[in-house]
């Protein structure tokens, strides 16, 4: 991921750091008010009916709350409150125009909400009950309606909050005690590493139900090697695709027994002021920060984090968790590993071999898949790393392929009840190296025709 990264320069050198945070900004204003413009004019080009344009589909929705003719809608979540600025910030998922024109947004928008004395904050369903902004949980469900200035913000009119429905109306289960209850902070609430994982998980679920997506299952060897790269991280206090080994995602899920496709892998950290929490701090995961975690990475779009979250065809997941404390410290290290696993049987390859050695590659497809190509790249081999050299280096992809066995052209021998196999050669100019042997398949697409999808990758050490 590039963003710790660009922290760790951004603090380094505080005059890039606000050059860059302005550009930021900048960008996503003005990304922002094209979105809009661009609805507006299909609206008028369409006598206000509008038009699909563009990935994102637009639908035509009776409004649910009432649009002045210079405002917007925005429906989303809240991912951070600031009540001394009057100001919340949301993801939103879609925004309406006042002719009740909706237009969703893949990726989700970041977007300033600006409170004032005029602003009716209220639960959902009940504009009786009215809400305090410093009240208001994060990951929330958020409902706006306002005027929007820009990189300022949208300055909001009516912002109605909920995040359960209960019985059919809408309920807000403040995550904040009341103060006179709860005059202290109270302790952060302490997960096994297993009940840490499925809750995250859980988290991760729910944004696939609301896309109509099948939950995301564990996969046992993505679990291994993700754990193991976090309470690496965490030993060494580093953050990296890399570990102190030198090996990459690729090679620590292989190693661990894996046999998917590895469509996504990612780590990230947060500090925090540590509460003391009974039992071993690195199996205790305190739970409000994995929702935080949850909103502020795996729901935006660093690196395609999101986008293949929620791809229909990643169909398992791996989490590493843990966590190490430095005084009053403490730094919670996530490893992240998405899976496709769309083949039926992978059958077992070498883990090391020889230059010029010929390996068998085989197994059978999943349902509603074909055969399409077997490739083989070649890396370096790894070599250990000290944390100076580790620190911040997170972009990782696969080697580029030097060798492609294509089903088409014969090279792989695929049966009628869907076995396949090939015998694929470990050489690249007679080099050793760490080389990459991946399966490719081809799957529908919704709208027609095929997609190639990476269906399973693992690693073979060549000397």
């Amino acid at each position: 991921m590039r963003h710790p990264f660009l922290q760790s320069l951004q603090r380094g050198r505080p005059g890039l750091r606000a050059i860059k945070t302005a550009t930021v900004l900048a960008l996503a204003a003005f990304s922002w008010l094209a979105l809009v413009s661009e609805a507006r004019a299909d609206a008028d080009a369409n006598g206000g009916a509008g038009a699909n344009t563009g990935a994102a589909a637009t639908t035509k929705t009776a409004p649910e709350f009432s649009i002045g003719a210079d405002e917007l809608r925005l429906d989303g979540r809240i991912t951070g409150v600031d009540a001394a600025q009057k100001r919340v910030v949301m993801e939103a998922a879609s925004f309406t125009l006042p002719n009740g024109k909706t237009k969703e947004l893949l990726p989700v928008k970041s977007k300033n909400v600006l409170v004032t004395a005029a602003t009716a904050l209220h639960v959902r369903g009940d504009a009786a009950r009215k809400v305090a902004l410093a009240d208001l949980p994060i990951g929330a469900s958020l409902i706006v309606v306002g005027r929007d200035e820009g990189g300022r913000g949208l300055v909001a009119r009516q912002a109605v909050v909920w995040n359960a429905l209960e019985k059919g109306e809408f309920r807000l289960n403040s995550q904040k005690p009341a103060a006179a209850a709860q005059p202290t902070p109270p302790a952060l609430a302490g997960l096994s590493l297993n009940e840490a994982r499925r809750h995250l998980l859980d988290y991760i679920n729910r944004d696939r139900e609301s896309q109509g997506l099948l939950p995301l299952a564990l996969d046992e060897s993505a679990m291994k090697a993700t754990q193991r790269h976090a309470e690496d991280m965490a030993e060494g206090n580093y953050l990296s695709s890399y570990d102190r080994e030198g090996k990459l995602p690729g090679q620590r899920y292989t190693e661990a027994g894996g046999i998917g496709g590895l469509s996504y892998t990612g780590a990230w950290q947060r500090t925090f002021a540590a509460r003391k929490a009974a039992g071993d701090l690195l199996q205790k995961v305190a739970e409000p920060r994995f929702e935080e975690a949850e909103l502020s990475f795996l729901r935006k779009s660093y690196d395609g984090a999101r986008e293949f979250t929620i791809a229909p065809t990643t169909t398992h997941i791996g989490i590493g968790l843990s966590k190490a404390t430095d005084g009053n410290v403490t730094t919670t290290y996530n490893a992240l590993n998405l899976v496709n696993r769309l083949l039926a049987q992978v059958d077992a390859i070498p883990q090391t071999a020889k230059v010029g050695d010929v390996i068998k590659v085989s197994g059978r497809l999943g349902q509603g898949t074909t055969m399409d190509t077997i490739s083989v790249g070649r890396a370096l081999l790894p070599a250990p790393a000290n944390r100076g050299q580790l620190k911040g280096v997170m972009n990782w992809k696969r080697p580029e392929d030097h060798l492609a066995l294509r089903a088409r052209q014969g090279d792989v021998q695929v049966g009628a009840d869907g076995t396949f196999e090939a015998q694929v050669p470990l050489s690249r100019d007679e080099q050793p190296g760490l080389y990459y042997v991946s399966i490719w398949v081809r799957v529908p697409k919704p709208g027609g025709g095929e997609t190639q999808l990476l269906a399973s990758t693992r690693t073979v050490v060549v000397e």
